[in-house]
């Protein structure tokens, strides 16, 4: 049987502060720096240049936790975010999307289902969450950044 890790919440992670301070990607791009101010990390200031291809197949999903495979190792990887989900998703509907593209589809499906975000606070702490989940899901190599 395929080796099965467990994704980690983005949330949760935010919360319990155990978000690591420097998030890189396989191939070693920074991606996000606790020591940037937000917008200047590479993932956002990159967002409209970097484009998002799927490296998994989705092996189960039972509407609240999802089993995806990479393709590159085999390796099934568990997840509950709900974020990273719908990120993983988004990507695998739309290969070679922007950075910007992915977070605009889930911001929006966020305010479809939950109402519109008038408030700058949440705004920011909405969009802070969907970086980090979509940085969590190139780290994990679920899904592949072209730079």
């Amino acid at each position: 049987m395929a080796e099965t890790i467990e994704f980690p919440d983005t949330v949760e992670l935010i919360r319990n502060d155990q978000m690591p301070e420097n998030l890189y990607a396989p191939d070693g791009t920074l991606l996000i720096s606790d020591n940037d101010y937000m917008a200047e990390t590479p993932l956002i200031k990159n967002r409209k240049k970097w484009r998002l291809y799927p490296n998994v197949e989705l092996y189960s999903f039972d509407g609240e936790t999802a089993v995806y495979r990479r393709l590159s190792d085999g390796v099934l990887v568990r997840m509950t975010d709900v974020y990273a989900i719908n990120m993983v998703g988004i990507v695998r509907r739309n290969p070679g999307i922007t950075v910007e593209e992915a977070i605009a589809t889930e911001l929006k499906q966020i305010e479809d289902n939950e109402g519109e975000i008038t408030d700058e606070k949440e705004m920011a702490a909405t969009l802070s969450v969907l970086y980090y989940a979509l940085a969590l899901t190139i780290i994990h190599d679920l899904v592949r950044l072209q730079k």
